[in-house]
């Protein structure tokens, strides 16, 4: 636990807004803290009521037993600058210097008192997290500028109910049970397909041929049920690519799913070349949409994509 809160603090120090800044040094004095008391419990100490100052001077002690480095002068330090952001809010933010040196002592401590470098003990680089970090922005800004791409040309369709029509399709006609008897699936599927229909008013069909080949209007039709949200972005990608953008949707739902996954196994062996591949290909579709709507919709703030990269 110490290792992932400090591993967390220090990529949101690489950031470079105030907020990053102040999230690192509140998760830092926390990560600090949480190595200080597993060092103690480590030795079979009781820690559960402990104070701070206490928990400087029994770690202290245990150190110089031990014959251990600690800092705990500047710890108690910056513990004291981490008050004044926990309790003062917006007014205080922690100094570029003073951030660096308590991630340098974050660091060490896991090393010397547990014996864990937060680098090479299973941790995503850093650079795996700002590049999803990034990814993420642009895939958000993405949904909402196609939203507003949709809404000035497909009006009809851009209301907010849509997307609640939308989801609650399957609830009415049932899920596609794979135990259900093949008659019964091809009737809620005839079912979908007519109700989608008519919520959007166009006119999908449904093809017993290519059901089960990944492609026709009824996978189609059936991906934009489970992901209403996404249909914003495909008719943009018909706009803003009308050559090759059934090949940008297949791509794109691709990433995105191997992005989702990430979100609960993302690890130290995810590859950045990979990642890099996909911030660079989520970054120049959303700054196509943004282009568009800064062409047709000058007057319209804009959620930009992720450009620190």
């Amino acid at each position: 636990m110490p290792s992932r809160i400090i591993s967390l603090a220090l990529r949101h120090a690489e950031k470079t807004t105030d907020f990053d800044h102040q999230l690192a040094f509140l998760l830092l004095d926390i990560g600090v803290e949480s190595t200080l008391k597993t060092y103690l419990i480590n030795r079979k100490v009781d820690v559960e009521k402990i104070v701070f100052p206490d928990l400087l001077k029994l770690v202290s002690g245990e150190a110089d037993k031990n014959k251990l480095p600690f800092p705990g002068e500047e710890i108690k330090y910056f513990h004291n600058i981490r008050n004044k952001l926990y309790h003062q809010g917006d007014g205080v933010k922690p100094t570029e210097e003073n951030l660096k040196k308590y991630a340098k002592i974050a660091k060490e401590l896991l090393n010397t008192l547990l014996d864990v470098d937060v680098e090479k003990e299973g941790f995503p680089s850093q650079s795996v997290h700002t590049l999803l970090d990034g990814v993420r922005e642009n895939i958000a800004s993405l949904h909402s500028n196609s939203s507003l791409l949709v809404e000035h040309l497909y009006p009809q369709i851009a209301l907010r109910k849509i997307e609640a029509q939308l989801r609650y399709i399957r609830t009415k006609t049932g899920p596609d049970n794979a135990s259900y008897p093949p008659l019964v699936k091809a009737e809620f599927r005839h079912q979908r397909i007519d109700a989608f229909n008519k919520i959007t008013g166009w006119e999908f069909i449904y093809d017993e041929d290519v059901d089960y080949e990944g492609v026709g209007d009824y996978v189609f039709v059936e991906y934009i049920i489970d992901h209403p949200e996404q249909l914003h972005v495909w008719l943009a990608f018909q706009e803003i690519n009308s050559d090759d953008w059934s090949e940008d949707w297949e791509a794109y739902k691709h990433m995105t799913s191997y992005i989702k996954r990430c979100e609960h196994t993302i690890n130290e062996n995810m590859e950045d070349k990979y990642l890099e591949e996909i911030w660079g290909w989520t970054n120049e579709k959303a700054t196509m949409v943004c282009q568009w709507i800064k062409s047709h919709m000058p007057d319209v703030e804009l959620i930009e994509p992720d450009c620190r990269i």
